[in-house]
């Protein structure tokens, strides 16, 4: 009996794809794709995976992970300590928690840093992008809000998902431009 996929491997799942559709189709840029794609798609049923925050039996030692990777995670993200790896097919994830923030980062085997995802609610959005989808979307609530940030973009891309009493949309802001990526009908 095949089991249901679980809201939050299906969030990952609409994040990965967004970075997906955002990120132009040069070379170095296509194996970022492919890794994001092939990683969440090849987990969605499996809910033993790394990618359950409640499963804690993939973690990985310190010693397991690459310098390469060690070394770049370090320059970029001063002061985390709370970092739990995984081992996933072709690389690592940590993640860690910062105030509210929830992040998570995945590099390459080899210490290629490919993306961060940052996980927060409205209250640490940028002013920028609320008063953008207060323009648009002033009867809707803002409910949550990915940050990803991905090789060779100067702006982060943004997932925000907001809610009214009757539907449920999922918009991708990036370089000020706004566009509906979901939009459901609460039943």
């Amino acid at each position: 009996m095949k089991t249901q996929p679980k809201p939050f491997t299906i969030i990952i799942l609409i994040v990965a794809i967004a970075a997906i559709t955002i990120i132009s189709h040069s070379d170095a840029r296509e194996t970022t794709i492919n890794h994001i794609y092939d990683n969440y798609v090849e987990h969605m049923d499996d809910t033993s995976t790394v990618y359950e925050p409640s499963v804690e039996t993939n973690a990985l030692r310190l010693n397991n992970i690459n310098m390469h990777v060690m070394k770049d995670f370090l320059y970029r993200f001063k002061g985390v300590s709370n970092e739990k790896w995984f081992a996933i097919d072709g690389g690592f994830i940590a993640k860690f928690t910062t105030g509210n923030i929830a992040s998570s980062v995945t590099y390459k085997m080899n210490g290629e840093w490919l993306y961060t995802i940052n996980n927060y609610d409205k209250t640490m959005m940028p002013e920028e992008i609320s008063i953008l989808v207060k323009q648009a979307y002033n009867s809707y609530d803002i409910v949550h809000i990915n940050e990803i940030e991905v090789p060779s973009q100067d702006d982060p891309i943004f997932l925000v998902y907001i809610q009214s009493k009757t539907k449920i949309k999922i918009l991708r802001i990036y370089n000020g431009e706004m566009e509906i990526l979901h939009d459901y009908i609460r039943g």
